[in-house]
């Protein structure tokens, strides 16, 4: 039996007006419940914390004040509900809310699962377990989850946006950049409502460990306990050890332009030793806004009054530093996985002793797909590319399409050796041979690159390690045939560079790429001698 009354919950409702409504009054009325109900002994607080209802309309209060505070305080008092929620997919909704915008993205998809299972006819579960299989990577399970959603509710219009946005591989903070109301979300997207809350809100979602690394660099904490809610640590300015605070999670650390600390920190030094010399005030603690407002306090070390001061470093408006960190130049944010995604993949199907090619890569301008047969150029197509999320969608669609073809293992490669006696030299390679090697070089790649056979590794010049003085250029390609790859440039190379160096001590010998204690196997040699030393 809920501990809230039927009268307390219809106060509660009158709380809630049309799209909006006064959470604030909201969470209010539950805290003075809770305290009262406390003190005149009509519940412990353990109790009143696993009330179910008292846990829904808490998180319901706090998720629509919607900054991070909030959030923490709706994740930390319902978790001790967890038991009483069975079968309430509410719970697990708002319960999974309030673990994304605290940037417990894990925890946050193991409830959401678990929501929907618990009442799979609850729709705004399936809403957000679509975004989190979406940023961890599991499209399928996002299209499928979003379109259970609206079989639940038809025509609806955040699952409708939202399924364009799962197509187009939107970050998690995109997905959630948005407003519930139709009216109020399209306003937003439009520019019409610059957001401030919202990008504040999302600040705290993802968390750049690279940039929060180089936070943490700049201010080298001693100590550091992370988002409790806040990120407080121990760090020296000067000789003194200070108490600090930044006052977020560390997703929103990352997300703060590095510059702006380490401009904040020097012109603290500088303060520091100002109210130490005229105030005879010691520095005691510093706290870091997200809008780049410091606050430190100082204590003075006669009366022992302590004191603030505070100062904004950004000279833009309060969110724009955040903001930048978050989206792109495309006005929606890329999530980690979409940046590291492979600049090339190249397939391979061997049929009827042919081995056939198929591969894809991304320069500046387009997405190129190459195919055909190991040896020939193929056919090459290119299509559009404007940001990663066109190269993503075009890799789902290219393994899609090629899903017989396969990688090949490094066992399967092999080192070929094109080797050129030279004149014998001593320290660098003679500045004669520079332009040849790269012409030779790019001739040798660019062969083998296009004919889908391997390509050039790298290149070295000097005295072969058996034979004493003799001197060579090698150059060492990684191929997939040797014997295609061999008569590509005994037919192409050799021709295109019979101009730039001297062919009459040409040697060409292959190896496993795999070190397995083999010798090389000499393939070729233009003077008909038999050894080959590298």
């Amino acid at each position: 039996m809920s501990l809230l009354s039927k009268e307390d919950i219809e106060t509660l409702e009158s709380f809630h007006i049309g799209n909006g409504g006064y959470f604030y009054k909201m969470l209010n009325y539950l805290e003075e419940f809770i305290e009262n109900g406390i003190r005149e002994n009509r519940f412990t607080l353990e109790e009143a914390r696993e009330d179910l209802d008292m846990a829904l309309w808490y998180s319901y209060a706090c998720n629509n004040i919607g900054d991070y505070e909030h959030y923490y305080m709706s994740k930390e008092f319902m978790k001790y509900s967890e038991k009483n929620a069975k079968g309430c997919g509410t719970w697990y909704y708002r319960y999974t809310v309030a673990l994304i915008y605290c940037g417990k993205l894990e925890e946050a998809l193991k409830y959401s699962e678990l929501g929907v299972i618990e009442e799979p006819n609850y729709p705004w579960g399936w809403l957000e377990l679509a975004k989190l299989r979406l940023h961890f990577g599991n499209k399928e399970g996002a299209v499928e989850a979003n379109n259970k959603g609206l079989e639940i509710v038809p025509n609806d219009y955040e699952f409708l946006r939202q399924a364009d946005e799962i197509e187009n591989y939107y970050s998690l903070e995109a997905l959630e950049y948005h407003y519930i109301n139709e009216e109020s979300d399209k306003n937003l997207l439009e520019g019409l409502d610059y957001g401030e809350d919202k990008l504040n809100a999302i600040a705290y979602i993802l968390c750049d460990e690279e940039k929060l690394k180089e936070i943490k660099n700049i201010i080298n904490p001693t100590e550091w306990e992370a988002d409790s809610p806040y990120c407080n640590f121990k760090f020296y300015i000067g000789d003194e050890l200070i108490d600090g605070v930044f006052t977020m999670n560390e997703a929103a650390v990352s997300k703060l332009d590095k510059e702006m600390i380490k401009k904040s920190l020097d012109e603290l030094k500088e303060v520091k030793e100002i109210f130490k010399n005229n105030e005879n005030a010691e520095l005691i603690s510093v706290k870091f806004d997200i809008d780049y407002t410091i606050e430190a306090a100082f204590k003075n070390n006669e009366t022992e009054k302590i004191f603030s001061i505070r100062k904004m470093f950004n000279e833009d408006s309060e969110y724009k530093k955040v903001a930048d960190e978050i989206f792109d130049s495309y006005g929606m944010p890329l999530d980690p996985y979409l940046e590291e995604l492979p600049n090339m993949v190249t397939l391979y199907k061997k049929e009827d002793d042919c081995l056939y090619y198929a591969e894809c890569w991304i320069n500046d301008e387009c997405i190129v797909k190459h195919t055909g047969i190991v040896g020939d150029t193929g056919k090459t197509e290119e299509y559009k590319y404007d940001n990663p999320r066109d190269y993503k969608k075009f890799l789902d669609s290219f393994y899609e399409e090629y899903s017989d073809y396969t990688e090949i293992s490094k066992e399967e490669y092999f080192y070929l050796i094109l080797q050129f006696e030279i004149e014998p030299f001593e320290g660098e390679l003679p500045s004669k041979y520079h332009d040849v090697v790269n012409n030779i070089g790019n001739t040798l790649h660019s062969v083998l690159t296009w004919n889908a056979v391997g390509s050039l590794n790298s290149c070295n010049a000097g005295e072969t390690e058996n034979i004493k003085g003799k001197y060579v250029i090698n150059f060492f390609c990684i191929v997939i045939n040797t014997d295609i790859a061999f008569r590509l440039i005994l037919n192409e190379v050799i021709e295109n560079i019979k101009e730039d160096i001297d062919l009459s001590h040409i040697k060409i010998a292959s190896i496993a790429y795999i070190d397995n204690g083999e010798d090389y196997n000499l393939l070729y040699s233009s003077d008909s001698s038999t050894d080959f030393y590298i």
